[in-house]
Parts: C-alpha cells; structure tokens; sequence
C-alpha cells in the first residue's frame, strides 16, 4: 500500500496502536495481522473522493479560407473611393485641358489711322470656352498720355462694340499684351483700339488701330 492510498487514522487509535503494552506477548505475526486488518476497515470506510473531469483541451479553429481572403477596412474601402474620384477628377480635367489646348486662331495684321500714321502691330484671336484670348502686339505706338488709355474693343460696326480691355503702354511698346472679350470674333468681326479719357465708358471713336476680321 501507498503513502497516497494510506487513509489517515484517527490520533487516539494511533497512540493506542504506538504503545507497547498493548502488544506484549503477542506474536509479532498477529501484531502485523492485526494492523492491517485495522488498515483496510479504515480505508474501507473513508469516503472516495473522485477526482474531476476535466474537459479535454481544445485548440482553436482556424479558418484558413478568411486568413487568405484580403480583410478591407472601411478606411481602406474610404481611402479606395477617393482615389477613384481623384483619378476620375483628373482624367475629366486633362479632358478640358486638351479641349483647350486645341482651340481656333486666327491671326490678323493692324493698320493705323491719321491719328497715329507711324503705329502699327498685330492681333492673335483665340476662341476658348472662357471667351475670346486676344493677343496684341504693337509698334510704333506711344504711350497714352496722362489722363488717357488705350481700349480694345471687338464690334459689329462703327455703331456697336464690345470692349476687350484697356492697357496704356507707359512701360514702352513692343511686348505682348494679353486682352479677353466674352463675345466671338466671328459675331463681331471688326477690331479696333481707341485712345479713351479717363471716365468715359463709351467709344471715343478716336481709332488708333483696326483690322477687319472677315476680310
């Protein structure tokens, strides 16, 4: 028998079974006997204690199928959208910019009038979906005096235009000056440039420089 299977005897029984005197004249065999008999009534007696059962360990399943599917976030998912958005915002901007690149010129010489006999220059009319880019270009015309301005106008006739902006050349001639008209040059085919005072808002009809844009 064990030390794990050997019941624990009462204190009393113990010191009674520990002394001699009890055992005198006995026989060392019966002596031996009679423990054990003793022994095995006690463990006969003692209540067994079963052990628990434990559940039997468990490793945890895996999925392996979602481990290799890619897991989207809805930052990612965000993040995804705005640069579908930021590639279709360019593609529709490089669209416009190409239509713009692509526009219709036409390029016209000018001729003075008795006013100033010695200017003369030239005029680059491009259509864009902003209106008329006009580029001009003049020689031999002096600065507007003080009080004074150059206007550019696109008109139908002598009676009717459109202004195209104003510019005074006091920096010196000869650069290119860069105008726009929010009409066609094809519905106003007559360009002109006059001197202007200051705080007129019509034509002064004193014409520097023309050219027929139709001619």
């Amino acid at each position: 028998m064990t030390d794990e299977q050997t019941p624990e005897l009462p204190a009393d029984l113990v010191a009674l079974l520990a002394d001699d005197a009890v055992w005198e004249d006995l026989d060392r065999n019966v002596t031996e006997d009679t423990i054990a008999a003793v022994m095995a009534e006690v463990a006969e007696a003692a209540p067994s204690t079963p052990k628990p059962e434990l559940p039997p360990p468990t490793a945890p399943v895996i999925d392996l199928e979602s481990r290799r599917r890619p897991q989207w976030s809805s930052a990612l998912l965000g993040a995804a959208a705005a640069l579908l958005l930021a590639v279709g915002g360019f593609v529709v901007l490089n669209a416009v910019s190409s239509a713009d690149d692509d526009p219709s010129d036409i390029s016209f010489a000018l001729e003075a009038t008795d006013l100033e006999p010695t200017a003369a220059g030239n005029v680059d009319l491009t259509t864009t979906p902003n209106g008329t880019r006009i580029v001009l270009e003049t020689t031999g015309l002096p600065p507007a005096p003080e009080g004074t301005y150059y206007e550019a106008w696109l008109r139908t006739g002598p009676d009717f235009g459109v202004s195209a902006g104003t510019f005074h050349l006091r920096g010196g001639g000869g650069v290119e000056i860069e105008l726009w008209a929010g009409v066609s040059f094809e519905d106003f085919p007559l360009f002109t440039v006059t001197l202007q005072p200051v705080g007129m808002t019509e034509s002064s009809g004193q014409v520097v420089l023309l050219a027929r844009l139709d001619g």
